[in-house]
């Protein structure tokens, strides 16, 4: 199969970067940066002012004292020069690779293989970058503009309450560009590999930890964890029975919300013997809740005022995905990542009590349903926890081969004529003998 798509897209992307890049470098965009930045270029005038009006008394003075003009020092950069010659250099260094790979996808013609494949993720890395940097680069300081300028009107600060910063916005155009606009089809398969940067992204999230925080943390999430797991999973399991939803519906659904969300839903389907359509709708009861949550809980915490530490906890014990999570503790403090790290921290503990709930599930459900098939649970916890497991001996060898020697019965075996002269019984059903 070939991936890749033949379009000029990802040199047009490319291209509009480094434009881009070019125009901040050379100063052209000054005065839409000054506009979309104005507290950021107010700071950067007042230090050009300053700076010129001591170039120019230490010249008077020189002057008046008969001295040589002093050595002219540069200039320190500012915030505002800081700003764009970081956007001028993210733009050189994807524009550039951009154009570089998308000249080569035109010119090249693809073949089955993996330079076809890591090849076709690039328009869709592209696509992804490209939104992000006009959401980063451009909505979210205009909406922060709109938000100061409202607040002595409205007495306070819409887009802080609502949490309109690029994470929020860069969400919601995602949510729009796929349901209505759709993805092109030249960007599909890169758009698919955000699942694994996310992914990894949270794996090194880990190196930011420290073994204080870690032990600090730890201790105080797996206590909140675990009365929250077991609280939602004994919620669920009482009120189940009662809205009359069947013992496999509650028993998956139970799982999903006490403990991580899909994961576990999937993990505690075997034991509650649940059929596809309660994991399907298990799964879209976690994702509707996770993304309500996503937006609404950054709101609440800055309406109550929430540090960081009080934020991540609870969004790390009451979202379920750790996507999810992360989205919302961005959401909360985009600048920082203190928020990130207790959240993830309260949201990883969850998966420890996966294997608990798995086996009460398996004791309720065999309880509670007449006739329910005794379930292995050793056999169910080696099976969704196989990652886990390195030891050699988790795993079969593969039985040995047998000929049709080996399977003939001792007696008729030895007693069979030779090759030569037999066929098994298969010949006379107009089988060929192997």
């Amino acid at each position: 199969m070939i991936y890749t798509r033949k379009s000029a897209a990802l040199l047009i992307i490319g291209i509009i970067m480094l434009v881009w890049g070019g125009l901040n470098k050379a100063g052209t965009l000054d005065g839409l940066q000054a506009w979309l930045h104005p507290g950021t270029y107010k700071e950067h005038k007042q230090a050009v002012e300053k700076y010129a009006t001591g170039l120019k008394e230490a010249a008077d003075k020189a002057q008046t004292e008969g001295q040589q003009a002093p050595e002219v020092k540069p200039m320190k950069a500012t915030k505002f020069d800081e700003l764009k010659a970081g956007q001028a250099r993210l733009s050189y260094i994807f524009g550039g690779i951009f154009v570089v790979v998308g000249l080569f996808t035109l010119a090249w013609k693809p073949r089955e293989g993996n330079l076809d494949y890591f090849t076709s993720i690039f328009p869709g890395m592209a696509f992804i970058l490209l939104i992000a940097f006009i959401v980063r680069w451009v909505l979210d300081p205009i909406f922060a503009n709109w938000g100061k300028a409202a607040q002595p009107t409205l007495g306070w600060n819409f887009a802080t309450i609502f949490n309109l910063n690029y994470v929020v916005l860069g969400i919601v155009i995602g949510i729009v560009t796929v349901n209505v606009f759709r993805i092109p089809a030249w960007a599909q398969n890169g758009v698919r590999t955000a699942r694994f940067f996310l992914k990894t992204g949270v794996i090194l999230l880990g190196t930011l930890y420290s073994a204080a925080e870690l032990a600090q943390l730890g201790a105080l999430s797996v206590v909140m964890i675990g009365v929250f797991v077991l609280g939602s999973v004994g919620l669920v399991l009482f009120i189940g029975p009662r809205i009359q939803a069947t013992n496999s519906m509650t028993g998956v659904l139970s799982a999903g919300v006490g403990v991580c969300g899909v994961s576990a839903a999937v993990a505690a389907a075997p034991v509650v013997q649940a059929k596809a359509v309660d994991i399907a709708y298990t799964i879209g009861t976690i994702l509707i809740w996770g993304v309500a949550c996503m937006f609404v809980f950054p709101t609440i915490g800055h309406i109550l005022g929430m540090g960081p530490v009080q934020f991540g906890a609870w969004a790390g014990t009451g979202i379920l995905n750790s996507a999810q999570v992360a989205g919302a503790a961005l959401a909360f403090d985009p600048k920082g990542i203190e928020t990130l790290k207790v959240a993830e921290i309260f949201n990883i503990t969850r998966v420890l009590f996966l294997p608990l709930i798995v086996v009460w599930l398996a004791a309720w459900y065999v309880k509670r349903e007449a006739g329910a098939q005794k379930v292995d649970l050793g056999k169910v916890l080696v099976a969704k926890f196989r990652s886990r497991i390195s030891s050699p001996t988790a795993r079969k060898a593969p039985a040995p081969r047998t000929t049709c020697c080996a399977a003939w019965p001792r007696s008729r075996a030895s007693t069979r004529p030779p090759r030569t002269h037999w066929a098994p019984p298969t010949r006379r059903r107009g089988i060929r003998p192997r």
